[in-house]
């Protein structure tokens, strides 16, 4: 494929040429966009401008580098034939969303969590949830033994630190059994 002169992209303006134009340190055009960061309403308004004028964006890969911190949430499953994971990839990104965090997904080989947790390192991760029964319990020690939290998914598995987040089925059959005999069933089967 031959690129022409016009589709080139041209460099991306740096935080360093905002700080420039927008006359404050780079360290305020970086604290402008954390959230959550201190800055005055003043400055907060010279960066956006001069970031506007400029066409800035923030890098996030470059921010990853500085910060050590990816704002990336890994979610490790190896099917989605449980039909109650697209709901609650869903859901989970949406939340972390809000909370300036995305997520990334893995779709792992149940055999093999080495290759998973590889991956896992090459991203710089905050954080991993695993929903896959067969790679719990080794994928999340790897991750626990590199500092990296980890939150079981629909199951919890002995002799791990990581956190989980399961159903209490037995409850929720108790639910439905004193609901169906509150509404006049006697002959549930």
């Amino acid at each position: 494929m031959k690129v022409s002169a016009t589709n080139k992209s041209k460099r991306a303006t740096t935080s360093i040429e905002v700080a420039a134009r927008a006359g404050v340190s780079q360290s305020a055009v970086s604290r402008t966009f954390s959230a959550g960061a201190s800055v005055s309403e003043e400055t907060r308004k010279k960066v956006l401008r001069a970031a506007r004028e400029l066409s800035y964006r923030p890098n996030a890969i470059a921010r990853t580098l500085s910060t050590r911190q990816s704002n990336i949430i890994g979610i490790v499953l190896s099917t989605f034939e449980n039909q109650l994971y697209p709901v609650v990839v869903e859901k989970l990104s949406r939340s972390l969303q809000l909370q300036g965090k995305h997520t990334m997904l893995f779709l792992a080989d149940q055999t093999d969590t080495d290759s998973a947790f590889n991956q896992i390192l090459t991203y710089q991760l905050d954080g991993v949830v695993i929903a896959s029964a067969t790679l719990a319990s080794k994928l999340a020690a790897q991750c626990a033994a590199m500092g990296i939290p980890v939150v079981m998914f629909n199951r919890s598995t002995d002799g791990t630190t990581s956190d989980s987040v399961t159903s209490d089925n037995r409850r929720a059959g108790q639910l439905v059994g004193e609901h169906l005999l509150a509404t006049g069933h006697r002959q549930v089967a």
